[in-house]
C-alpha cells in the first residue's frame, strides 16, 4: 500500500510541477481535491519556517497576519520531490497571485 501512496503522490506531484491546479488533478486522477491538497502541501515544519521568516507578515503587502495567513508556493528556485519554496501572504495577496495579478 504504501509504494501505491508513493506513487500516486509523485503522480499528482509531477501534475502540480506542470502548473495545474489541485481541482485538476483531482480530477485527472479520479480523486478528491482535499487529498491532492493533503499530500501536496507543506507540512507544519515548512509553514513555521515560512512565518518565522516572514515574521508573520504577509510578503507582499506587508500587513500583519497573525496565523490567518495563506502559504503560497514560489513558483522559482530549486524544487525537490517533497517542497517548493513558500511564501506567506494575506487573502488578498494570495487571491491576486491565483488570478495572475500579483507578485
Amino acid at each position: 500500500m504504501l509504494t501505491k501512496n508513493v506513487e500516486l503522490r509523485q503522480r499528482a506531484l509531477g501534475l502540480w510541477l506542470k502548473g495545474l491546479t489541485f481541482t485538476a488533478i483531482a480530477k485527472d486522477m479520479g480523486v478528491s481535491r482535499q487529498w491532492v491538497h493533503e499530500m501536496l502541501c507543506p507540512g507544519p515544519a515548512l509553514r513555521q519556517i515560512t512565518y518565522d521568516l516572514a515574521r508573520g507578515k504577509c510578503q507582499d503587502c506587508g500587513v500583519h497576519l497573525g496565523r490567518n495567513g495563506h502559504y503560497h508556493s514560489v513558483p522559482t528556485g530549486p524544487i525537490d520531490d517533497f517542497t517548493k519554496p513558500m511564501e506567506l501572504l494575506c487573502l488578498t495577496c494570495h487571491g491576486k497571485v491565483h488570478k495572475g495579478g500579483g507578485l
